[in-house]
């Protein structure tokens, strides 16, 4: 049978085989190729999502500390003016009772999204923190005194505000190191 089929008929078919062979060589090197550089996107892709997704959870951070602040310091100034005797202390918690029904901050959400994106802006935070625990111990103290009847709350006034101008402080600066972390995302 192979006597039958002439030599040319052979060379021909080898030449069809080799093509076929070096066809199906060509898509496989095209499909490698094409899966690699999909992968490459793919990757690229979900790093940008990844950044994307940090800078807003970090935008997002920025203002939640600003709300949080504001939130401080509207305390700050109806419990000053109870210190001054301009207001008694259930008007004080009256203010404070009233702005929370309106909250624009939710301190839960703001704790999570400094864990889970923003770990390394952390000891910053902290040093808010730190600065508010002096705030409250002082209200603490002034409204022991006041329960007591002791209305007079001016002694508290300088060491409360100074420890509320710490807090302003801090806290704009964390709110500068957020800034600059969202920047660099």
């Amino acid at each position: 049978m192979l006597s039958i089929v002439p030599l040319e008929a052979w060379v021909g078919l080898a030449g069809v085989i080799t093509g076929a062979i070096i066809s199906i060589f060509g898509v496989w090197l095209t499909n490698k190729s094409n899966l690699n550089q999909l992968r490459t996107q793919l990757l690229h892709e979900r790093q940008s999502r990844e950044e994307d997704i940090n800078r807003e959870r970090l935008e997002e951070l920025y203002i939640l500390v600003g709300h949080w602040l504001n939130g401080i310091f509207s305390n700050y100034i109806t419990l000053s003016m109870v210190m001054k005797g301009k207001l008694d202390y259930n008007q004080h918690l009256d203010q404070i009772i009233e702005k929370g029904k309106d909250q624009e901050h939710d301190f839960k959400r703001l704790e999570m999204i400094m864990d889970i994106y923003a770990h390394n802006l952390r000891p910053a935070y902290e040093l808010v923190l730190e600065a508010r625990s002096e705030t409250n111990e002082i209200s603490r103290k002034h409204r022991h005194a006041y329960e007591r009847g002791d209305t007079d709350g001016e002694r508290f006034l300088e060491p409360y505000t100074k420890a509320h101008l710490k807090v302003g402080k801090l806290g704009k600066e964390l709110q500068k190191e957020i800034a600059e972390h969202a920047k660099n995302a």
